[in-house]
């Protein structure tokens, strides 16, 4: 009699599944090359937002000279005085904004070092062109300076991405090695991945190596509100999709997330897609709360927060959706649903089969 098992005794792993495992590393290979490259090769200021403030009469003329200076660089606008435009400047809604009447430029660093850099040196060419006898040279006034260990600016960027990769992980790690875990579960353990990487996080920025200095409660609390989101997204996902939700999840949080976020290189230095992207995506509301929060004493932060909570939002969404597609269980199951197709194996019996069975079996012991 003939074994339906193979020769070998061990089944052949078929070639369609290979091939769908292999759609993973290739997707990354194609993916983060081609999103961070044209996200990051050639920066250059686009709409960036900086202001002239109207304390003399030769501003309406740096105005213009500026917007025929700089193009579709800069979007040019008048603030009224010093005040206001050093309110616009400390919460990023302007890049910086110049003085004609004392020659003084308004900057924040901390929001982003390179848009400094690039906005000073247009205003610097300008001034020298159109200053007149009165301004000449240009006088740097860093509102938000950068912390003496933290130079770049980019300090925020890693411990505030750790947090939102630990939290995608997690969900995504328990769904492989623990299939079935319960949902109260899978949540407490996201939960305290938030919490961990929260004080990870601020241990290693703080006091290891001292690169962040204000705010430490804060940050805590916004890199693991940002792991505590993706986590969420990420678990919903995969009850709801499954694995696939590895790539989308990768493809929000990291492969747009991260060039969307304005964290690494500014928003207003990339293409205006990922401008777009910018205004709502979780990775973007979890790293730029970050930076307000450390480097602006929260200033605008409640936008990222919003961003942050409506994530949360459809994290818990896709968690009721999952609810939906699982079977209701003592629902009955028709015993024709338990035939065996051709080339289909059934499952062992349960105890309740066999002791259904147990009446029968004694009869035809008896005969």
């Amino acid at each position: 009699m003939s074994l339906p098992f193979p020769a070998s005794g061990r089944a052949r792993t078929p070639i369609k599944l290979v091939v769908v495992a292999l759609l993973f590393p290739i997707f990354l290979a194609l993916a983060l090359p081609g999103t961070y490259l044209a996200a990051f090769h050639h920066p250059t200021p686009t709409h960036m937002k900086v202001a002239i403030i109207d304390s003399s009469p030769a501003a309406a003329g740096v105005q213009q000279a500026l917007e025929n200076e700089a193009g579709d660089a800069l979007d040019v606008s008048l603030v009224p005085d010093v005040a206001a435009a050093e309110d616009a400047v400390k919460d990023m809604t302007l890049r910086a904004a110049y003085d004609p009447s004392t020659g003084e430029l308004f900057t924040a660093s901390a929001g982003s070092l390179l848009a400094t850099q690039a906005v000073t040196s247009i205003f610097t060419e300008v001034v020298e062109r159109t200053g007149g006898e009165q301004v000449t040279s240009l006088t740097v006034r860093d509102l938000a300076p950068l912390p003496a260990d933290d130079r770049a600016g980019i300090s925020l960027f890693f411990v505030g991405l750790a947090g939102i990769i630990a939290g995608f992980v997690a969900p995504t790690v328990l769904g492989v090695a623990v299939p079935g875990l319960r949902r109260r579960t899978e949540l407490a353990v996201i939960g305290g991945v938030a919490v961990v990487s929260g004080v990870i996080g601020t241990y290693t920025a703080y006091v290891a190596f001292g690169a962040l200095t204000t705010n430490i409660v804060g940050a805590g609390l916004m890199i693991s509100a940002g792991a505590l989101v993706a986590g969420l997204v990420q678990s919903g996902g995969m009850r709801l999709i499954g694995p696939a939700m590895s790539i989308v999840g990768l493809t929000l949080f990291v492969i747009l997330g991260i060039p969307a976020s304005g964290a690494a290189v500014p928003i207003d230095m990339i293409p205006q897609f990922f401008q777009f992207l910018h205004n709502g995506l979780p990775t973007s509301g979890a790293l730029e709360g970050l930076r307000r929060v450390v480097y602006f004493d929260g200033q605008g932060v409640m936008r990222d927060i919003s961003i942050l909570v409506l994530w949360a939002l459809i994290g818990i969404g896709l968690h009721w959706l999952s609810t939906l597609k699982t079977p209701k269980p003592g629902v009955a199951v028709p015993v024709a649903a338990l035939e065996p197709t051709p080339g289909e194996t059934l499952a062992p019996p349960s105890v309740d089969d066999a002791t259904s069975l147990t009446p029968q079996l004694k009869e035809t012991a008896s005969a």
